[in-house]
Formats: structure tokens, sequence, C-alpha cells
């Protein structure tokens, strides 16, 4: 769907017989004003006059351009929810769309603690997790989360909107959960995850199993530079 698709499902309050400018209309002039620099009802009233043909290219404004005051009583009668509802809709469509046409992409999932936002207590403070496309340095999505440990649920609810077919998923020890794992596998995505001392078990396994490479001699330095002095190196290994 279109942006403008999606701006078709926003509600309005507004009788039929006070609707003489199109809702859609008014909502596609104001977006275009905005991202064009607009900064007030006057700005997005001098905008839609100096662009009206090319608005017309994409919508009727059959009546015209409305004024600066008739914009401003359309948008206070939008239904807020349905309209913050098509707006995401039409921005994940469009970060999937992107993110499909633009090969293996590394998508790094990180929680960070918000400088600043908070006083006196800590933990109180504002944690948001992002989704971030390294390659094209981009937000996929990102979302407040109560505590650290909430990063697990916020995550995962993260995975279910984005389209991550084919992508390489980077997560911390946090995130080292079957579940979490199972469903970046049912996206058909690959996963680096880090494995840290409070799952023994499975750190001990993935040990064994790096440690039999090395000690078979099978790895391979893929990449090798040097940087002050000193060289630096990055293997690369296989697993039958």
């Amino acid at each position: 769907m279109t942006l403008i698709e999606h701006l078709t499902l926003v509600e309005e309050t507004r009788s039929d017989i006070n609707q003489k400018h199109d809702l859609v209309d008014v909502m596609f002039l104001v977006i275009s004003a905005i991202m064009a620099g607009a900064e007030g009802w006057q700005d997005i009233e001098t905008y839609g006059d100096a662009k009206a043909d090319w608005l017309r290219r994409y919508r009727p404004f059959t009546h015209g351009i409305p004024r600066r005051h008739t914009i401003a009583r359309i948008l206070r009668c939008i239904v807020i929810e349905s309209l913050l509802e098509a707006l995401l809709e039409a921005l994940l469509n469009w970060v999937n769309e992107h993110r499909t046409h633009h090969g293996k992409p590394i998508i790094a999932f990180d929680g960070k603690v918000l400088r600043g936002s908070y006083r006196n207590n800590a933990t109180q403070a504002v944690q948001l997790v992002t989704a971030y496309d390294t390659e094209n340095g981009l937000v996929l999505s990102q979302k407040a989360t109560p505590s650290k440990k909430g990063e697990i649920a916020t995550v995962r609810d993260m995975l279910d909107m984005l389209n991550l077919k084919g992508a390489v998923v980077t997560l911390d020890a946090l995130h080292c959960q079957r579940e979490t794992l199972e469903k970046i596998q049912d996206k058909k995505a690959h996963v680096v995850v880090q494995v840290k001392h409070n799952q023994p078990t499975l750190r001990k396994a993935v040990q064994s199993q790096f440690q039999a490479v090395f000690d078979a001699r099978k790895e391979k330095v893929v990449v090798e530079h040097k940087e002050t002095g000193q060289v630096a190196r990055k293997s690369a290994m296989s697993f039958n």
C-alpha cells in the first residue's frame, strides 16, 4: 500500500455537510509541506499555493488549497489513534520494502538508556530498544521498554513487525533465548548472538565446537590489516 492508500483509513469527526475539502487531500498537503520544511499553518498554506500543480498529480484538490484556518480546523477533527496507526503501517511497509531490495543487511538490535531522561532516580530513565540497519544507516524500529529485562519482550514484538528474510540479526547475550532465536529462524534470517557465563551448559557446548575446529587447524584468515604497528586478523570457520 502507498502512503495515500494508508491515509484513506484515517477516521474523522466532521459531519457530511462540513466536508468541502477531502481529508486525504489535506493530510497529504500537510505531510508534504512539513517534509519540505513548513513550520506553521501559514507555511503550509503558502506551500500548497506554490505547489498546487505538483499536489494535483497525486490528489484532486477539487475545491483548491484550503486556507490555514481551515487546515487547522480539519486536522482537529481527526481521530488521532487512527492517524497514528495509518502512519505506523505506512512506515513499516516502506521500511520492509526498502530492506527487501538491499541485499543481506546486518540488523543490530540494541537497548540503551536515554541520557538525561531522569531526575534523581536512575530506575525511571527512559530505555529504548532500536533495530538498526547498519549498512544503510536506517533505524527500522524503535520502542521504549520499562526495564532492562523488559527488552526481551520488546525485541520479540519488533521481530514480529519487521521483514527480516535473508538479513543477519545481531543481539547481545540477554537475548540468547530459545523463543527469541526461534522467532528469527521463522523469519528466515541469520543470527549472531553472544553466549556468556550465565548459560554455562550452552557456553561449554559452543566452546567445544570451536575448539574442535582450532585443533584441526581448519580456520581461515579472511581479513588481515596493520594498524599502529599491530596486525589484526579475522578468521572464518565452517562446521559440518
